[in-house]
């Protein structure tokens, strides 16, 4: 799994409540042993239209490692 999570704040209200925001995401993340997190400060909340490789890149690898798992047969990870 992997989070992608803008970062870049516009207004007073935004810049206050990143730090609560991003420690929520880490917790959350917490959760999950193989997860991820990619921050980037050059997009805010439309990551995906301002900087889609962050979104392309991230969704090939798990591709890579599903191929790669039904290829040796291995079962589903929990």
């Amino acid at each position: 799994m992997t989070l992608i999570s803008g970062a870049k704040t516009h207004d007073p209200l935004s810049r206050r409540l990143l730090p609560q925001w991003r420690e929520e995401h880490a917790k959350w993340l917490s959760q999950f042993p193989q997860a991820k997190h990619i921050v980037t400060t050059n997009s805010g909340h439309g990551v995906v239209f301002t900087e889609p490789e962050l979104i392309v890149e991230p969704v090939r690898e798990m591709v890579r490692q599903e191929r790669s798992r039904q290829e040796a047969g291995a079962p589903l990870p929990e």
